[in-house]
């Protein structure tokens, strides 16, 4: 599938600059600054528009232009490029969080991974409804937390019995 042009995109903005200038038509250069692209694609673009020459310049009414540009706007095509544009930003945003939660370091130590409700540190205490948890910084925080929960997961019944809870 052939990538959409960046200026479908931009298509309000391009309408609102040419309806803020002052002259009847529009030249290559303008076409340019405004679509923001090179030379030989402001061209295709004019006479896409329905261009006409003047001496040795294509021109294009910018009335007719600001006109096609508003129907296009309308295309379907375009609203889903729109979406789909839109789409792929919440997904770029998502992956950013992600990558910079999974770059935490959480250094849990070997006895960890046996420990039970009276090997928790000191930094961790519960009672029951309540649960304290004393710590420096995030990669901290998330170290004690995954020490609780393996200490859960080692030996639920004494665990539940330490928390004051039911299992």
């Amino acid at each position: 599938m052939a990538a959409k042009a960046r200026w479908l995109l931009e298509i309000p903005s391009i309408v609102e600059q040419l309806s803020s200038l002052d002259t009847p038509v529009v030249d290559r250069a303008i076409c340019e600054r405004m679509f923001r692209v090179q030379r030989r694609r402001a061209i295709d673009l004019m006479q896409r528009f329905g261009g006409y020459r003047s001496g040795n310049t294509v021109l294009l009414n910018r009335l007719d232009l600001i006109r096609r540009l508003q129907e296009m706007a309308t295309d379907p095509d375009i609203e889903q490029e729109h979406e789909r544009k839109r789409r792929l930003s919440d997904h770029l945003v998502k992956l950013e969080k992600y990558r910079r939660a999974a770059a935490v370091q959480i250094h849990v130590s070997p006895a960890a991974a046996n420990g039970t409700a009276a090997d928790l540190p000191a930094s961790i205490s519960f009672a029951p409804g309540r649960l304290t948890v004393q710590y420096n910084s995030v990669e901290e925080l998330l170290t004690r937390l995954y020490e609780l929960a393996q200490t859960a997961a080692n030996d639920f019944d004494r665990f539940t019995a330490s928390a004051g809870g039911s299992a």
